[in-house]
């Protein structure tokens, strides 16, 4: 009876060995970063034929966060995770075989850091096995639950598993800067408003571990600061160029508000940035009533795409935070050498009009858009990465928080249009499929910049191999007149006809060694930052031209 009692465990144990659950999935890609491609990713991963994820779980509640053991931080955001049946298995029951794709929802510079640092993971929280999708890449009816396999292989905290890839709408190199900004170089001994190399860049003076807080009305949030330097070897993956769209909201029916303009200069929109101007008057048009300006974290990709093409730039030298030729009293630093933080900085004292910090894509458009002041009066100035997603919340009647009914709408900048559209932000079906991008295709909309996808090692790894996968996948979803069949989201990085031109960002080294920037393409490998650099034309004689900014 004992013999007959092992032979029959030993054919359950067997038979549970070859049961399509029992052995762990293999995770294909795991990574997080930059909200500018998150749908499109999540798409490509699930319903592209080659790759054959259609099994879909997502999140919006914070199931999934980054954790960092150098300063204990999370950062939290919403997620997805695309799975393989695998031979044999179901969604609900994948076999063994079966691959998993998934992406957190956060920034690109955490993406970076957390990619690169060695001590980061990425935890799923105890109750996210089994949980409702929220239908964020396709829908409620068409995603299920998240098996609790695939979520053990994904890592259920406290043992979470760090990621092997990053999303990122600037390259590495901008990010590691981003980070030594913000962060004293040399410990805290760097007051904020020093000069970083001896350069017109200036340090923000936070210390490495603290958050960098939010301030914008009702929406609070903050944004973890934590260190990281850059591994001799890593590959980068473009996908395709994005604009950030300037946008104007105004509830005043008089005509003096700031959707009046259907255009702003750069030089007009780094004063409004930085705090020099605070009205429309200032600007070339009529009326004195406070513009409210609401600003992103120095360390989001969107933050420093538009810092280093409009007010950071090599003829403006001001900042969004503290800049060479900066109003003193709009420096955002303390007399003690600390950064004023939350931002929160009264631009006139008349008409009470200031500058916020708002973090995250969300928040940053939601607040451009429903803010109003003591009088309730919405005259909003925000900005964001473009696409259908991101601007879904300008659809329909806008208002206010008292209300009141609001004008939205994206500015023109030095005349020149992001979308062609015509300053309306597009919503609608027929909107959308008017969408045609050609002034990024060209690179003559000056603020814009490129998705990528981040791997450590070279090209040769699993993970760069998956990521390829990936980026060849997605651009199917990327195209203009066949919404929602194709989304006008980016231009995909084949048909640009330009790049920008690659630096070595002071103080930043890869693998401790110094960087020779390279634009890529016929130039040789790609290398160095590129967030403001000059646009160059593909083709031409200066295409290889490097060390150059805006």
């Amino acid at each position: 009876m004992k013999n007959l009692c092992k032979v029959s465990l030993a054919v359950a144990i067997a038979a549970a060995a070859f049961s399509p659950q029992a052995q762990a999935q293999t995770v294909e890609l795991k990574g997080l970063g930059s909200s500018a491609m998150f749908l499109q990713l999540g798409l490509a991963a699930s319903s592209n034929s080659a790759i054959g994820a259609t099994c879909v779980w997502s999140e919006n509640t914070n199931l999934v966060w980054a954790s960092d053991t150098q300063a204990a931080a999370l950062d939290k955001g919403s997620a997805w995770v695309a799975w393989t049946k695998g031979t044999g298995g179901s969604c609900t029951s994948p076999a063994s075989d079966a691959k998993i794709y998934a992406y957190l929802q956060t920034d690109s510079v955490v993406g970076n850091r957390c990619l690169f640092d060695g001590t980061c993971t990425i935890n799923f929280d105890t109750t996210a096995a089994g949980s409702s999708p929220a239908g964020l890449i396709l829908g409620t009816a068409s995603e299920v639950a998240l098996p609790s396999t695939v979520a053990t292989a994904m890592g259920v905290t406290p043992n979470g598993t760090a990621p092997n890839f990053a999303g990122t709408d600037i390259r590495p190199e901008d990010a590691a800067f981003a980070t030594l900004r913000a962060i004293n170089p040399t410990g805290n001994t760097l007051p904020c408003g020093t000069a970083i190399n001896s350069t017109q860049y200036l340090g923000l003076g936070y210390a490495s571990g603290t958050t960098i807080k939010g301030s914008t009305p009702g929406l609070g949030s903050s944004f973890n600061v934590v260190n990281f330097t850059l591994p001799s070897s890593f590959t980068v993956k473009s996908l395709g160029a994005v604009p950030i769209l300037v946008v104007a909201a105004s509830s005043d029916t008089t005509g003096a508000g700031i959707t009046q303009f259907s255009s702003i200069t750069s030089t007009n929109l780094a004063k409004l940035l930085d705090g020099t101007y605070s009205s429309a008057n200032q600007i070339g048009g009529t009326g004195s009533d406070a513009i409210y300006v609401f600003e992103r974290e120095p360390l989001s990709g969107t933050y420093n795409t538009m810092e280093y093409n409009v007010p950071n730039t090599t003829v403006n030298k001001t900042s969004q935070d503290v800049g060479q030729n900066q109003l003193t009293a709009q420096q955002a630093c303390n007399t003690d050498g600390t950064p004023i933080n939350p931002l929160s900085i009264v631009t006139n004292s008349t008409t009470n009009s200031a500058r916020y910090r708002a973090i995250g894509t969300g928040n940053e458009l939601k607040a451009a858009r429903t803010y109003n002041d003591a009088h309730n009066l919405t005259n909003n100035l925000g900005y964001g990465f473009w696409s259908v997603a991101n601007y879904s919340g300008y659809a329909g009647t806008l208002t206010n928080n008292a209300g009141n009914t609001v004008t939205a709408k994206y500015l023109n900048v030095d005349g020149v249009d992001p979308l062609g559209a015509s300053g309306t932000i597009p919503t609608t079906t027929a909107q959308i499929n008017a969408v045609t991008l050609p002034t990024i295709i060209n690179g003559t909309y000056p603020i814009w910049s490129m998705l990528r996808l981040v791997t450590v090692g070279n090209s040769s790894t699993s993970a760069a191999t998956a990521a390829t996968a990936l980026q060849g996948a997605v651009q199917q979803y990327v195209g203009t007149g066949n919404y929602p069949t194709k989304r006008p989201d980016f231009v995909p990085y084949a048909s640009m006809v330009v790049v920008r031109s690659h630096f070595a960002p002071p103080g930043v080294t890869v693998g401790g060694s110094t960087i020779t920037p390279n634009n890529g393409g016929t130039c040789g490998t790609e290398a160095g930052g590129d967030v403001g650099g000059v646009v160059l034309h593909t083709g031409t004689s200066t295409t290889c031209t490097t060390g150059e900014r805006r």
